[in-house]
């Protein structure tokens, strides 16, 4: 047991790394993956690949169905990729303990035993992890060991799982006989929101606890920063939940969350991201208002200096209207729309000196 565990009230860490099918939730991709490779094993279809990005519950999966496999079914878990021929016999007579030497006469041995165990009504599934690493001439002595097979049935069963490279190693023309037998292949995708909150609830539960310590929105923040990775998910209540105990904080808020995935270097996206661009925005704009106040005294110079200049083009047209007014009644007229539209001009611009002065006013730093 860790160092909050009995804080929490949890028999053991509920957010360990280590991938313990008791914690396995069964989302919809997880539940469908499982239940297609245990149908490929019993069925004795041949082969199945299993793919998804790093820490979506691949070895956990792979795990549970070693356990869930009844009796007759042998299995041979190779969780670390043979380099080549000789390895790949090594590690299958290794895990299956056939107890021989040379190469050749582990060959040998293996089809004896495929057969063996075909009689007594099972099975023999090979099962490798990190298949992505797999080199082609390995991934082609695996499929002529495949050739091994009943009339009615296959007597060996093998399942590659690996990230989406493997995918792409598989679509290589030296191993398109490998592709034709493959009948199942499943890739697995990130958690939604509400599969990541019942993520959280599940594992603490197994854990042992009553109740689960996570506030919905600490829920939602985990969401947001793991992108429904269940490995990151792990990573971020963990360290939250250690935080939370340090602080003699029985509830896991969002805050916690958040500081948590600050240590880790995680971002948020969705409706964090947005926040926190606008929030960017918001202070570049600020910044751009503060700057106004500076510039008000030159813009409310250059106004009065214009307003002057109105006035006295004012006063000259008015002295020109009086002059030529008698004589020329239509000069006249027009002398007066003149004065006019000049007043006007006049009014609406002082109009917008003041309120320009208003906000230079308003936006000067210590002002309220």
């Amino acid at each position: 047991m860790g160092i909050y565990e009995a804080y929490y009230d949890c028999r053991s860490e509920p957010f360990n790394l280590s991938p313990d099918p008791r914690f396995l939730y069964l989302s919809p991709t997880h539940r469908e993956a499982l239940a297609q490779l245990r149908y490929v094993i019993e069925m004795r279809k041949g082969f199945a690949v299993l793919t998804g990005e790093v820490g979506l519950g691949k070895t956990i999966l792979v795990r549970t169905l070693l356990e869930e496999v009844g009796p007759k079914i042998r299995t041979a878990y190779i969780f670390k990729p043979p380099r080549s021929v000789r390895e790949l016999y090594e590690a299958i007579t290794d895990d299956l303990e056939l107890g021989v030497s040379s190469t050749r006469s582990k060959i040998f041995k293996f089809s004896e035993y495929l057969l063996q165990v075909f009689r007594e009504g099972g099975t023999v599934a090979l099962i490798f992890d990190e298949a992505q690493q797999l080199p082609i001439e390995v991934l082609e002595e695996i499929r002529l060991l495949s050739n091994f097979e009943a009339p009615d049935a296959k007597l060996l069963q093998v399942i590659l799982a690996g990230q989406p490279e493997l995918d792409a190693l598989l679509e290589t023309p030296q191993l398109r006989a490998l592709r034709q037998r493959v009948v199942m292949r499943h890739s697995l995708s990130p958690l939604p929101m509400e599969d990541t909150m019942n993520y959280i609830a599940n594992r603490v539960r197994v854990a042992g606890a009553q109740q689960s310590p996570f506030t919905l929105d600490a829920c939602r923040a985990v969401y947001r920063f793991s992108r429904g990775v269940p490995r990151v998910i792990n990573l971020i209540c963990d360290k939250a939940m250690l935080s939370s105990y340090a602080s003699d904080q029985p509830q896991v808020d969002r805050r916690c969350i958040e500081l948590a995935a600050g240590e880790l270097q995680l971002k948020a996206t969705g409706a964090a991201a947005v926040r926190s661009k606008a929030n960017g925005k918001k202070q570049q704009s600020s910044r751009l208002l503060s700057h106004w106040p500076r510039r008000g005294p030159l813009a409310a110079a250059a106004i009065t200096l214009l307003l002057v200049l109105l006035a006295a083009a004012g006063v000259i047209a008015s002295r020109f209207y009086f002059a030529a007014g008698k004589e020329h009644p239509t000069v006249s007229s027009k002398v007066n729309m003149t004065a006019f539209s000049v007043i006007r001009s006049t009014a609406t611009l002082r109009s917008r000196s003041s309120i320009r002065t208003l906000q230079a006013r308003r936006f000067r730093p210590g002002h309220e």
